[in-house]
Parts: C-alpha cells; structure tokens; sequence
C-alpha cells in the first residue's frame, strides 16, 4: 500500500458520484474532489481524491466546502480510463481513509480586534 498524507485547500465544493453496482450491494455513494497542493518549489497543483467508505461519505461531506483547508491520508491509486472500449491510460487518485480539517483562525479573545476586521478610517 502506498500510503500518502498531505496538506492543501479545495478549491470548490465534493461532488457526490456513485460507484456501480455489484451482485453483492446496490451501487453505493462517493465523494470526489480535489485538494490543491504546493510543492517544494512553490508549484500548485491538484490532487484528485476519492472517498468511497459509506461512513466516511456521510462524515465528510458536509465538510467538504470550498476554501477549506484539509490534512489528508490515504493510498495512492490508479485506475484505467476507457472511451468507447479502448484503454485511453490511467486515472491517478488519491483513495481517502482519514481526513483532519485545521482550524486555521486564531481564537479571538474578548476586546481583541483581528486583521479581518474593518479599520474605522481616520480623517
């Protein structure tokens, strides 16, 4: 298993998808989005992530908002792309088992003002 945890932000809300059907259960829900990363050399780019355990789906996706910032764990994965029958190549994702979401605003203490609020501008 090749095991990943990054960090990063989601550009836009998951999107629910659904995997097919097997003779075993009816076709069950996921979660699909995509983290942006920066790398070491300053480069952003998107991660496509997949969270295919029911329990997960429900627990994460009213969590899954744009602008959010995420920790992510899960395995590394690839799967084959088809158009009309032939293998067109392969689909690289990122299958999700763990998920943190920081709290990335400092707690405001009482009388405290923060860079987010509006200055009253002096004349």
């Amino acid at each position: 298993m090749n095991v990943r945890c990054f960090t990063g932000y989601l550009m836009r809300d998951a999107t629910t998808a659904w995997a097919p059907a097997t003779a075993e259960h009816g076709p069950l829900p996921r979660l699909v989005f995509e983290v942006m990363i920066t790398d070491s050399q300053g480069v952003v780019f998107p991660d496509k992530c997949v969270v295919d355990q029911p329990k997960l789906v429900a627990e994460y996706e009213p969590l899954l908002t744009a602008g959010r910032a995420v920790i992510v764990e899960g395995e590394q994965t690839a799967r084959a792309y088809h158009k009309h029958g032939v293998l067109e190549g392969y689909v690289r994702e990122t299958r999700v088992f763990r998920m943190e979401f920081p709290n990335r605003a400092r707690a405001r203490r009482e009388g405290e003002e923060t860079a987010a609020q509006p200055q009253k501008a002096t004349v």
